[in-house]
């Protein structure tokens, strides 16, 4: 495809976005800000912001006249707008839906915490995610009282034995270890708590469990 094609691509996405927002009442406020702030940058994310679009068309029961024409539902939509066609990342893009989703869907728009949560959301790396995924999947056996650090060791283990070489320990190498960044970094931001929990041998500080924070987070992770 030569630069002219190209050019042309760029124009009908943002034509097209145009089109769906004048068929759905009210959302053309909130576009309308958003164009006026990041006109320029519209210019060379246009794809992402018919991609933000559609998924308004895409969810009517969700984004009903009430909530469109509502002054908190606008503003989070310019925030969430520029900060979705601004990320890098395909799967934070996709998290940054579902959060902004969430949003729309909470009975108390002024309380819910968009902003808190997709800037957790820019801390979190890549082995974060993935972690955090792990930890979901695990959570739903939880019994109350229990760790979920816990849960994780016997996840990764049971893992680890059916899937011989997925982790290439080393001898003796306690299997949490490949973690080990990913929890440290998901502690230091407030998604994770730790205990210091004592055992025959000292305190182990390898005990968590997700902070409320992180429960709320966590749901948007796993969407």
């Amino acid at each position: 495809m030569n630069e002219k094609d190209k050019q042309i691509v760029k124009d009908s996405a943002l034509v097209v976005a145009d089109q769906i927002v004048s068929a759905i009442p009210l959302l053309n406020v909130a576009w309308e800000l958003s164009k006026a702030l990041y006109g320029a940058g519209l210019k060379l994310r246009e794809q992402r912001a018919l991609e933000w679009v559609e998924m308004v068309r895409d969810n009517p029961t969700t984004f009903s006249e009430e909530i469109l024409q509502s002054e908190n539902f606008q503003d989070a939509f310019v925030y969430s707008f520029e900060k979705y066609i601004t990320e890098r990342s395909e799967i934070k893009r996709q998290i940054i839906k579902q959060i902004f989703l969430g949003y729309a869907q909470s009975q108390d728009l002024e309380q819910f915490e968009i902003e808190r949560m997709i800037s957790l959301l820019s801390l979190v790396s890549q082995k974060g995610l993935e972690l955090l995924r792990i930890l979901n999947q695990v959570s739903t056996t939880k019994i109350q009282g229990n760790k979920l650090s816990d849960y994780l060791t016997t996840y990764l283990v049971n893992d680890s034995n059916n899937n011989p070489g997925k982790y290439n320990l080393a001898p003796n190498q306690n299997i949490r270890e490949i973690w080990a960044d990913a929890e440290a970094d998901l502690i230091s931001i407030g998604i994770l708590k730790t205990y210091n929990t004592p055992n025959p041998w000292g305190v182990d500080p390898n005990n968590y469990d997700l902070t409320n924070t992180g429960r709320e987070f966590i749901k948007y992770i796993s969407s």
